[in-house]
């Protein structure tokens, strides 16, 4: 195992969400518009929209602890598998209920790619539930 390839991949994991909250914020209503047909919405819908974004970063700060030094923080990235698991499984239930648009999965669909990484990263490194993490960091 390559534990220089799984800190640039951490870092990469941080950029992609910091990308994605900014990418989706500064343009907040025409995203709301193409993810859920909301063309006017209401200001707690704004809220709780940039609230969500604001998470997404928080998230992207954590993944970027990890890439730093990828023997700490092991249940972040626990967290952070589930997280972007609930996720795509949130807007395919959305999708299918009528909520949301197919932007909405498409646009949450790399994180599937993400969490996959994610488990193989924990299962290379003493196990997906393991608190500890066993690799020889020499780069």
């Amino acid at each position: 195992m390559n534990p220089s390839f799984w800190k640039r991949f951490f870092l990469a994991a941080a950029v992609f969400n910091f990308g994605a909250a900014l990418g989706f914020a500064i343009p907040a209503r025409a995203c709301l518009n193409l993810l859920f047909a909301l063309e006017n919405p209401e200001p707690a819908v704004l809220f709780l929209y940039w609230l969500f974004l604001l998470m997404v970063g928080l998230l992207g700060i954590g993944y970027g602890l990890v890439g730093l030094d990828i023997r700490k923080n092991r249940a972040f990235v626990q967290v952070g598998a589930l997280g972007k698991i609930l996720a795509v499984s949130a807007s395919l239930w959305a999708w299918q209920a009528g909520i949301a648009g197919t932007a909405a999965v498409v646009a949450l669909s790399g994180d599937i790619v993400w969490a996959a990484m994610f488990c193989v990263f924990l299962a290379k490194t003493g196990g997906l539930f393991s608190m500890e993490t066993r690799i020889a960091v020499n780069g």
